[in-house]
């Protein structure tokens, strides 16, 4: 703590509230999901292999031993009021242990008042800072000021007032979930935990009977484009049998999700559109982008699939409506190289359409 009385009474009044605040910022770095901790301690959460790490890298500790006492020092002062040696027993309390730091203060925030006191009760330097002055001739990178504003306002204090939280889904917003949604492939055990008990049929059905009822509904469909909308609409409700269903089928269904029958249904694509999935990019949005980027729900992208839409399989410049080609393309990335959905990005950039015809259509 400082020397200067001022400020030491100051810090005493704030370790507790300095305390939550990095319990707080640990908590949300660790990134904690139910399925991973729901097995294991409370105390593991801030002193496991998981925490160590990030306490080092958040500059709470500078060792391992340094990192283990600062999570005893949490535990030992309670922060969480439920921590204890037990085994999380059921999901309500993993639940609570997820959001009872939810309304205390953000570190970022008390840093900041915190070196805002200290300037104001600091005496004044004796001798004046002779500041370096940048000379003029230096070159500079000028341009027009984007009318988003991108930081953090200062006025977000606590982590109710963020635009993004983590939340955990349950009930009809979890079937409404594409990423994590299972359909009958709940368990009768995870619908009583996750409250879906009656909002689904009281049968059980694995992604392996379910995929091949859906193989099933596909071979009885004559017209490709057909099949086509049957499998974006699995895709776009229930993520997990749509890429079980692909990766077991490669060779029935490429040519339904990619090359020949894409073509069509980029021709279609305003007509069978169900739900946006991608970034849509326009000549308008410049000076936009980076706000837009950070739209979109998913952080760890590795790898971006664009497309300008002008010259789709032959068929000339179809705008937007291209949009099928990198959607298509990724799901072959699943389903040929194993790569993960929630890391790949279909883009279109929509500079225009030479299509009198598509720029014409409703």
């Amino acid at each position: 703590y400082p020397s200067h009385p001022s400020l030491r009474s100051m810090a005493y009044s704030h370790s507790a509230q300095l305390l939550r605040s990095q319990a707080k910022r640990l908590q949300e770095n660790l990134d904690i999901q139910d399925r991973k901790y729901h097995f294991t301690t409370y105390r593991s959460c801030f002193v496991g292999s998981a925490a160590v790490p990030i306490i080092i890298v958040l500059k709470f500790a500078q060792s391992e031993t340094e990192a283990i006492a600062f999570g005893n020092k949490l535990i030992d002062e309670k922060i969480i009021a439920h921590i204890a040696g037990e085994r999380f027993e059921n999901k309500q309390f993993f639940y609570k242990f997820l959001v009872d730091l939810k309304d205390v203060t953000n570190l970022e925030t008390l840093n900041k008042a915190t070196t805002s006191a200290s300037q104001a009760a600091a005496p004044p330097p004796s001798q004046p800072v002779n500041e370096s002055v940048e000379p003029d001739n230096i070159p500079r990178f000028y341009r027009s000021n984007s009318q988003f504003q991108f930081e953090k306002p200062d006025e977000y204090e606590t982590g109710s007032h963020l635009p993004y939280v983590k939340t955990v889904q349950i009930g009809s917003e979890l079937l409404r979930n594409a990423a994590f949604n299972k359909g009958l492939a709940f368990t009768f055990q995870e619908r009583r935990e996750y409250n879906l008990h009656g909002l689904l049929p009281p049968i059980y059905r694995d992604l392996r009977v379910q995929s091949k009822q859906l193989m099933a509904n596909i071979d009885r469909m004559k017209d490709p484009l057909d099949q086509y909308v049957l499998l974006m609409n699995i895709l776009a409700t229930n993520e997990k049998l749509f890429y079980h269903t692909l990766c077991n089928n490669l060779a029935r269904l490429m040519p339904i999700v990619y090359t020949p029958t894409v073509g069509l249904a980029c021709q279609k694509f305003g007509d069978i559109f169900i739900r946006p999935r991608g970034l849509y990019i326009t000549i308008k949005d410049k000076g936009r982008i980076y706000q837009m980027l950070k739209n979109y729900p998913t952080n760890d992208v590795r790898a971006i699939c664009f497309t300008d839409g002008e010259r789709i399989l032959g068929l000339g410049d179809l705008g937007a409506q291209g949009m099928a080609i990198p959607i298509g393309k990724l799901a072959l990335y699943t389903g040929c190289g194993g790569v993960r959905p929630d890391q790949l990005l279909p883009v279109t950039i929509d500079v225009g359409c030479n299509n009198v015809a598509v720029r014409n259509s409703e």
